[in-house]
């Protein structure tokens, strides 16, 4: 297959106009089928902001079975927000750092900052998955692949939907992932620790450094999420950040069973229930059961292990092209909360599938992720179920084998061929 640097000067002026055109396109549909409005997931963050802003830390962490605090349904009020209220799950760094943003806009405005931001990282995640595969061809049928996956699957569409920053974080992590197997893992390690500020489970993916030996790299990320730790401490006080210690640790004691999470925990919930006639309550959290917690530590660590076996004597590109996309969806598969817009950077992996495999089984491989994975699927099947279940027992293998494939072919890729 010809590469990126292959084509001709021609060729890459009209490939570069052709993704500027798509991009461009892909960013006024977007604030077309999603703006004018804030969903329940960033008004958190918004209101959270404007507490801040007037000095309300008191008011922006609150148990979710205690209902929110006087001072945050008031802030809603003001601010417009009619959807339920959501219990605010960011660190005390980030209302702060967003206050005066929130301060100057409108609810509405606000909102439409994050569609144009996350469309931006969701486009960045199809120029890193295009670098991952070393530029094969021309750009744009990674770009328009990125675009197309926002109506045709519940993946995508979520990530615009709830419009939380969540394709901020996984440019980063693809990103962090690219920099350590490119040998740039000091500069991976502050992505990660960043990532891992906004929410916790980022960390995970300094497993890289580990599988490569890279080891002063864990020390650069240690000191990178210590430094943040200090500077949430320094933007909301003691009070602020134990209040958010709290309702983490709250959580643990759960087991998410929402049909749009798709995370190992919940779906081990569903195939016991599914196998034991168990009729699971459709919300968002069951009580925690310690078999379901040790059998998903197991998995991690068996994937991590195993991707160590598989690396040993590799090539870069197996790197790039197989433990880059294996990594990212076992962490992401393996976290006790792992929403469909988690993974909009593996459907931007998937024009990979046809650098690695002959084309008729990449789009058998492709086929089987995106069926369930479909919004047809989720709007016409899974959802009117009378189980939860039937979205994340479907749609869990389907992402867990698209990361198998990967590191299998890539490696398979690597073998060199005997002679005739």
């Amino acid at each position: 297959m010809a590469t990126a640097l292959a084509l001709g000067p021609a060729d890459r002026r009209a490939d570069l106009a052709l993704c500027l055109g798509l991009a461009v396109a892909f960013a006024v549909w977007i604030q077309a089928a999603y703006g004018g409005r804030i969903s329940a997931d960033l008004a958190s963050l918004y209101i959270a902001a404007r507490l801040v802003d007037a000095g309300q830390w008191a008011d922006v962490y609150w148990q979710g079975t205690g209902g929110a605090s006087a001072g945050w349904l008031a802030e809603a009020q003001a601010a417009g927000e009619t959807v339920r209220a959501h219990t605010f799950l960011y660190p005390p760094l980030w209302p702060q750092a967003l206050a005066p943003v929130a301060a100057a806009l409108s609810p509405e405005r606000f909102a439409a900052l994050f569609l144009g931001l996350n469309t931006a990282a969701h486009l960045g995640s199809a120029l890193l998955a295009w670098r991952l595969f070393d530029r094969p061809g021309p750009l744009w049928p990674w770009i328009a692949t990125a675009a197309g996956m926002v109506p045709l699957t519940v993946i995508g569409g979520s990530a615009f939907f709830y419009n939380q920053p969540q394709p901020l974080l996984g440019v980063a992590i693809l990103a962090g992932l690219w920099l350590a197997v490119t040998d740039r893992p000091h500069r991976a390690a502050l992505l990660f620790a960043l990532a891992a500020s906004v929410k916790i489970y980022p960390v995970l993916f300094a497993a890289i450094f580990v599988l490569r030996g890279q080891w002063a790299a864990l020390a650069t990320a240690a000191a990178a999420g210590a430094a943040l730790l200090a500077a949430s401490l320094a933007a909301g006080g003691l009070d602020a950040n134990l209040a958010y210690a709290a309702l983490l640790a709250e959580l643990q004691g759960k087991i998410s069973v929402a049909m749009n999470n798709l995370g190992l925990p919940g779906v081990l919930a569903h195939l016991q229930a599914l196998l034991t006639g168990e009729a699971l309550p459709r919300a968002n959290f069951v009580p925690g059961r310690g078999w379901i917690r040790a059998a998903d530590l197991a998995v991690l660590a068996a994937g991590v292990a195993l991707l160590a076996l598989a690396g040993r004597g590799q090539p870069p590109a197996w790197w790039r092209q197989g433990a880059v996309p294996a990594l990212f969806l076992l962490v992401s598969l393996a976290v006790p909360l792992a929403w469909t817009h988690y993974f909009t950077p593996a459907l931007c992996l998937l024009p990979g599938l046809y650098v690695l495999l002959p084309a008729r089984r990449a789009t058998l491989v492709a086929a089987a992720v995106l069926v369930p994975h479909s919004t047809a699927f989720f709007a016409g099947i899974a959802k009117p179920a009378a189980s939860a279940g039937i979205y994340p027992l479907a749609g869990f293998p389907a992402l867990a084998l698209l990361g198998v494939v990967f590191a299998l072919a890539a490696r398979r890729r690597q073998r060199p061929t005997a002679p005739e």
